[in-house]
């Protein structure tokens, strides 16, 4: 698993709206960084998953676009975002963050081409969205219907994108998307509204499939972007002892600070509450007196930063 850059996961919402316009949707990149730990995007994506906001049109065109993007409140508390992809009464899809959301809750295993999505943990595999909707049958209007087809379609040929750039060459079928009362556990946990099943949502989507855009009158392919300086890491900060002092990297940006000894457990201790990933970093180039943190291959030459302004 990587997580992406803020240009990385803009590059991957901007590939996903390609999907999604491509059958003639409309789509707004309003992003955010996810949720467990604030990262731009993450390429663990297999699967589609569909949830409903229980809303009616009356309600206005978004009106539960700010719960799922800032999360809820109350006694039970939900960090947002609550959704990878809005879909609002004006039929435009907002697409939220390309990392993880809070949508998918406990539930599963569930399988897609050979791969299982572990228990209670779908918002790394599957690509959750809100539609409005699900209390009043006749508000889903046979184009509403369509545009959470188009959506749907797009969301899953984004999926199957990601996984070919990522090596799979095996075939992810539409039983890829889900809806979330088929993943939820125990059953019955959650049900989806207005009898809105896997079959009907893979229903609408092979019909929105039909009325694809002729290539023509499709969108640009988005171009990947220039990845000098940027990092597809496993880990964002990589702390190192070099010329009697601890210093720490920003693995994304590349900037470097000497961090006093006494402040190194404290982060260390909030990166891993915070679910953010960090490593050591040692070797013999580390340990030489003779360098300075810039012949450092994954330091950024002039990057030094003031530990304590702005790094976190």
């Amino acid at each position: 698993m990587a997580y992406l850059t803020k240009a990385q996961a803009l590059y991957e919402a901007d590939r996903l709206a390609f999907f999604i316009r491509s059958y003639g949707a409309k789509v707004v990149v309003d992003l955010r960084p996810g949720a467990g730990g604030g990262h731009w995007g993450v390429d663990t994506f297999w699967g589609a998953m569909v949830h409903h906001i229980a809303s009616k049109r009356s309600q206005g065109l978004t009106p539960f676009y700010s719960l799922v993007r800032n999360g809820r409140g109350g006694a039970l508390p939900v960090p947002g975002p609550l959704c990878n992809v809005y879909g609002g009464w004006d039929m435009v899809a907002r697409i939220v963050t390309m990392g993880l959301a809070n949508h998918s809750g406990s539930g599963g295993p569930w399988e897609i081409s050979g791969f299982q999505i572990p228990k209670d943990n779908g918002r790394y595999y599957f690509l959750g969205t809100e539609f409005e909707g699900g209390i009043n049958v006749a508000d889903w209007t046979p184009d509403y219907r369509m545009f959470m087809g188009a959506v749907n379609a797009g969301k899953l040929d984004y999926v199957r994108d990601l996984r070919r750039r990522k090596g799979f060459t095996g075939v992810i079928k539409d039983t890829a998307l889900c809806e979330h009362s088929s993943w939820a556990r125990p059953i019955g946990r959650k049900i989806d509204r207005t009898g809105y099943t896997q079959a009907s949502g893979i229903a609408e989507m092979q019909a929105a499939r039909k009325l694809v855009l002729p290539p023509s009158a499709r969108p640009t392919e988005p171009t990947a972007p220039e990845t000098k300086g940027l990092f597809n890491v496993d880990a964002i900060w990589t702390f190192f002892f070099i010329n009697g002092a601890h210093h720490v990297v920003n693995n994304v940006t590349g900037q470097y600070s000497p961090v006093p000894l006494s402040q190194v457990d404290r982060f260390t201790k909030w990166l891993d509450d915070n679910e953010i990933p960090w490593r050591w970093h040692e070797s013999k180039i580390t340990k030489s007196r003779e360098v300075s943190p810039e012949d450092l291959p994954f330091v950024a030459p002039g990057g030094r930063f003031e530990w304590g302004v702005g790094q976190l």
